[in-house]
């Protein structure tokens, strides 16, 4: 009967070795092993001395050998250990090891049966050695093998399954009508317009909208995020900010406000045409590689003026006759911080 122990881990064992020609079991003062007595084969390879000879267990009574194998010698799907000496009875002790890849059980009897180890064995099993018809081995093959063929048949070139009547040519031709409708979106929105402009056409009502848009606002405080609606910018009343603003062109591209004359106003949403307060172009700077970003002060008398919900607007005032809002939103000012006396 083989002894079971964990592969390839230093392992002990306790045996009681026969004195020679007799039953009884030999004691320490019967038998002093030495180099060559106890010997070792590795999967039925050559023997070679144990790297650790066996020692007497002490006691009264005692006839117990401690053999000690260590981890190296403990590599292997079964390990025979061979005693041959003129003062013992010859034995042999085979071990078997479980717990590793290359042992005799691949399963860790250390571990006890659960059911994750259990899964885990039952999902590692190859499926080859389960295929008597009815059984869970031959319906996962079965799928395994319906999931080769879709993927055989998706990838399956069209061109050569173009017969009148068949699923190829269907797919043929859907693949075609998308091509050609996709061919002929490009086409039309390709069309320059110019050429398409007659009364009442279609080309005539796109070419009347195409007025380019001069100018599209973005977030402040050197936000990188688009934001087409007002944008809402805030501060606390008598209190003193810069507010860097930026103008994106139809593009998405920064404007160049080094030319332009600028102006922020700030009024009662209820009294658009009465400024509370306005910032003048020669208070605000430019910054950034293009003067592309403008530097907008608000001081203490200004925001003290205001309260909560107003509106600001930021103007192009460089031509009078041609004015325009570059950007604008809701001015929410916040009731001056109180602290304590």
């Amino acid at each position: 009967m083989a002894l079971l122990r964990l592969y390839g881990e230093a392992t002990t064992l306790a045996i009681p070795i026969p004195k020679a020609g007799m039953t009884d079991f030999a004691a320490s003062a019967d038998w002093t092993p030495a180099a060559g007595d106890v010997k070792v084969s590795k999967d039925g390879g050559d023997v070679a001395n144990i790297a650790t000879l066996p020692t007497a267990i002490g006691g009264t009574g005692a006839v117990l050998w401690l053999f000690s194998l260590s981890a190296t010698e403990m590599q292997a799907k079964h390990v025979a250990i061979q005693i041959v000496d003129a003062a013992v009875e010859n034995q042999c002790v085979v071990i078997e090891t479980f717990g590793h890849a290359s042992a005799q059980y691949g399963f860790d009897l250390s571990q006890g049966l659960t059911a994750a180890s259990i899964a885990d064995a039952v999902l590692d099993e190859a499926l080859l050695p389960h295929q008597a018809a009815g059984s869970a081995g031959e319906a996962m093959g079965k799928i395994v093998a319906v999931a080769a063929m879709a993927d055989a048949i998706c990838d399956e070139a069209l061109a050569g399954h173009t017969s009148a009547g068949t699923v190829g040519k269907a797919l043929g031709d859907v693949a075609t009508a998308a091509a050609i409708a996709s061919a002929s979106a490009d086409a039309v929105w390709d069309e320059a317009i110019a050429g398409h402009a007659a009364v009442g056409s279609t080309g005539e009502a796109l070419a009347d909208a195409s007025v380019p848009v001069v100018v599209t606002p973005i977030t402040t405080e050197a936000s990188a995020t688009r934001n087409t609606a007002p944008i809402a910018l805030e501060m606390y009343q008598g209190a003193y900010r810069v507010f860097a603003l930026t103008v994106l062109d139809a593009n998405g591209d920064a404007v160049d406000l080094g030319a332009l004359t600028l102006r922020m106003v700030v009024h009662d949403p209820e009294d658009p045409t009465t400024a509370n307060f306005a910032v003048e172009d020669g208070v605000i700077t430019r910054t950034g590689a293009g003067n592309e970003v403008a530097n907008v002060p608000v001081d203490p008398t200004q925001s003290a003026s205001v309260l909560r919900n107003y509106r600001w607007l930021l103007w192009d005032v460089t031509d009078e006759d041609q004015e325009q809002v570059l950007l604008h939103g809701l001015f929410n000012v916040l009731p001056a911080a109180q602290t304590a006396s």
